[in-house]
């Protein structure tokens, strides 16, 4: 038995581990609302300043599986090399998914302490461009 596993394993394991295409097709400047930036800044007027003096935001589409994905990219103003976060959000559907706020606030507030973070919807959210399927914000 362990060996026919084995064998399995070995038959399986190159389709398992093929990576992504993760082909960047754009990037472009997000701006954050002025609403947003006022509710960060009534809670902590020193995060809302760093945030905004240090991070740059943006909005990025890729390809998973010959799907285009939309996700959001926040990263530090000063030019260097730095790690990166890739922030996997929890919930599914609408539930959890990126807004404004915690693109502005979490990812903003990471990418402050320099890091480059990234996080992506889920290919139901904003725009996902599926067989036969293009969706902006359920809403529409």
């Amino acid at each position: 038995m362990l060996k026919i596993m084995r064998i399995l394993f070995i038959i399986c394991a190159p389709f398992a581990l093929q990576a992504q295409d993760g082909k960047l097709i754009d990037k472009s400047i997000y701006t954050v609302d002025d609403s947003v930036w006022t509710w960060i800044a009534k809670s902590d007027a020193g995060l809302a300043a760093r945030i905004r003096d240090s991070v740059d935001f943006f909005k990025i589409t890729y390809m998973s599986d010959g799907l285009k994905v939309t996700g959001y990219l926040a990263e530090p103003k000063a030019k260097g090399n730095y790690p990166c976060i890739i922030s996997n959000r929890g919930g599914n559907r609408d539930y959890g998914m990126l807004n404004p706020m915690s693109i502005t606030y979490f990812m903003g507030q990471m990418a402050s302490w320099h890091y480059v973070v990234i996080g992506s919807q889920y290919r139901s959210n904003e725009w996902w461009r599926g067989p036969g399927r293009i969706w902006r914000n359920r809403s529409e």
